[in-house]
């Protein structure tokens, strides 16, 4: 197995700019594509005074949390998950040998996110009004239509943006979003599981208990007796 070079805290103690990309992610949104590569291109520089043999593995360090930077502004500013994108962008945060390469890879990472902002920009209003009605009414029963009727919007539309905002289709975010509130009800209450199964949206007990164990691998009865502390 291939040994990493190990860094000396001398050298990483300066580093600040390998790990806090903030001014990045502003000026994607702000000033757009080109101005976030030349803020890119600046806090590159950072590496400059680093010996030859640390590079490559700071290099990786940089891309990787230049990776996840962008992905988790995203993800806090407008609650839209870009996993997919941030999953596949792993590969371009290889131990580069070139600083060439290593800068074409940095743009590479900030082009693929700038590709979705405008899209989600325009349309970002739609989905949050939608999870926010849908966590407002997760005991009642929860549609598509019900949904786009209540934003004033098209289904199809609703349907197809919905998994590009959330990584998640709408059936399935309504369910996880009734599973996370069942698992804090069976925590924090004493409910019965009947009335849990109600005041989550499930139509029966027996369908919540059968959701609830697909969703954790256990009962919720199980689950409350492992976990509840009072």
């Amino acid at each position: 197995m291939e040994m990493k070079t190990k860094i000396p805290e001398a050298a990483l103690s300066s580093l600040e700019p390998l790990y806090n990309h903030k001014t990045i992610c502003d000026t994607l949104l702000h000033s757009g594509t080109s101005s976030a590569i030349t803020q890119f291109r600046l806090q590159a520089d950072c590496l400059k005074n680093i010996q030859e043999n640390y590079l490559p593995q700071l290099r990786c360090i940089f891309l990787n949390s230049l990776n996840r930077s962008l992905y988790n502004y995203i993800l806090y500013l407008w609650n839209i998950s870009l996993s997919e994108c941030c999953f596949q962008n792993k590969t371009l945060s290889h131990h580069f040998e070139s600083h060439k390469d290593f800068l074409k890879a940095g743009e590479e990472i900030i082009y693929s996110y700038s590709s979705y902002i405008p899209i989600k920009v325009e349309n970002s209003s739609h989905i949050s009004k939608a999870c926010t009605y849908i966590e407002e009414h997760l005991q009642e029963d929860l549609s598509l239509n019900i949904v786009a009727n209540y934003i004033y919007v098209n289904k199809y539309y609703l349907c197809k943006t919905f998994k590009l905002f959330t990584g998640k289709t709408f059936s399935c975010y309504v369910n996880e979003r009734r599973l996370i509130r069942a698992r804090n009800l069976l925590l924090t209450t004493n409910f019965s599981i009947d009335h849990i199964a109600e005041l989550c949206g499930f139509h029966s007990s027996t369908y919540f208990s059968t959701t609830f164990r697909k969703g954790t691998g256990i009962s919720p009865l199980e689950f409350r007796r492992q976990y509840q502390t009072y």
